[in-house]
């Protein structure tokens, strides 16, 4: 399931970015305040991961994150990669 739609709020991009992240989630406590997950402190994501999530963000968003885009802040919440891909979704309208 892709998302083409541009007209998609945060809370769908989060929602939709907590579903790509469900491989890596073992912790059912994670989902109380997701905004403020650390995609590597608290989840542990390795650089692989990390890669394969973004990309998988990009195929669902048909987005494409430049690699200075990708530094430790986006990492550090949740919050901060849903306002990269809001912002990424609302420059292509």
């Amino acid at each position: 399931m892709s998302t083409q739609n541009t007209n998609i709020n945060s809370r769908e991009i989060k929602d939709i970015i907590l579903s790509l992240l469900k491989p890596w989630i073992y912790n059912e406590s994670i989902d109380a305040k997701p905004e403020n997950l650390s995609l590597i402190s608290d989840l542990g994501l390795d650089s692989i991961a990390i890669l394969q999530f973004i990309l998988s963000i990009e195929k669902q968003f048909h987005i494409n994150i430049a690699n200075h885009e990708l530094d430790s802040v986006i990492f550090a919440k949740l919050k901060k990669l849903i306002a990269l891909v809001e912002k990424k979704l609302n420059d292509t309208l």
